[in-house]
């Protein structure tokens, strides 16, 4: 991946458990790192739900940084937060991360 196509700033976000007053654990997301990837949108599809029309937007994005990632993750890009759906590692080595995220409805 030429450094050029990583021009977008992405943030990832890890999550957190915590208690709440009633002693049941929470998931909260601190705010994340932030870096450069290569993203592309891949698809837009509707789903229908109780409430009506759902869009869900999938994008796929390249990253050169690794550091601990997991499909718990959570990507921040373009005022959106995207869950983390796969995580490829194209060539094996680790040097670049290919993640596959949906928006959360």
């Amino acid at each position: 991946v030429r450094a050029g196509l990583l021009r977008h700033r992405v943030t990832i976000s890890t999550p957190t458990t915590a208690q709440d007053a009633f002693g049941q654990a929470i998931e909260t997301y601190p705010a994340g790192t932030t870096v450069w990837g290569e993203v592309t949108e891949q698809q837009m599809a509707e789903d229908q739900e109780q409430d009506g029309t759902v869009r869900r937007r999938k994008l796929s994005i390249v990253i050169r940084q690794p550091f601990t990632l997991t499909t718990r993750s959570r990507i921040s890009y373009g005022g959106s937060d995207f869950n983390v759906t796969d995580i490829i590692d194209p060539y094996g080595d680790s040097s670049l991360w290919k993640i596959i995220a949906e928006s959360i409805a």
